[in-house]
């Protein structure tokens, strides 16, 4: 009697441990800036982290993630462009998210692979909590040119030398549209 109850609780156990969800509250955080809050969205899959790779990275994303660590609600969902030669380790491909689930891990997750990611699809997360709370371009002659210039809760950090690349994403956050010049000067211009 002994070993059919001892088996009977065995198989229990596997059933309860194979409903855990893939991650943990440790397992998805914000990387490459100055506030946990603000940044990369980055996962924890076989103990090492890599970036989330995502075509089409919305608010409803991003707003989990946020919600998620604790950081408020996603006031941004831009793409992160890596300086040149950066390496871009993706893990997670192609997650969805009606915006309402409470833990990133209950969004539609893609696959778990290291294949090949665009760098404009590295997706990032801009939380109500975190430091950053606008970007604008000043000293144009437009709304859509000038220096680029992010606005955080520290002050302004005006950005110098950016690339074309980098150049696009802010334009492209901007509702600006393609970039039609980014010179490469101590000060950047857009």
């Amino acid at each position: 009697m002994k070993t059919v109850l001892w088996a009977l609780g065995l198989g229990t156990l596997l059933l309860t441990l194979r409903a855990l969800p893939i991650g943990g509250p440790h397992d998805l955080r914000l990387g490459y800036r100055h506030s946990p809050c603000d940044g990369v969205v980055l996962v924890r899959h076989k103990e090492q982290w890599g970036h989330v790779c995502n075509q089409e990275w919305t608010l409803a994303e991003a707003s989990v993630v946020c919600r998620q660590l604790g950081c408020g609600h996603a006031v941004g969902a831009p793409k992160y462009v890596p300086l040149p030669g950066e390496m871009v380790r993706p893990w997670l491909h192609n997650v969805s998210c009606r915006g309402d689930e409470t833990s990133f891990w209950e969004c539609s997750l893609g696959a778990w692979t290291r294949s090949e990611c665009p760098h404009e699809w590295v997706v990032v997360a801009l939380c109500a909590n975190g430091t950053f709370r606008e970007i604008r371009l000043v000293k144009g002659r437009s709304p859509c040119s000038g220096l680029p210039e992010i606005r955080n809760v520290n002050g302004v950090d005006r950005l110098c030398g950016l690339h074309e690349e980098e150049a696009t994403v802010f334009c492209r956050e901007l509702g600006c549209g393609p970039v039609l010049q980014a010179p490469r000067r101590d000060v950047g211009v857009v």
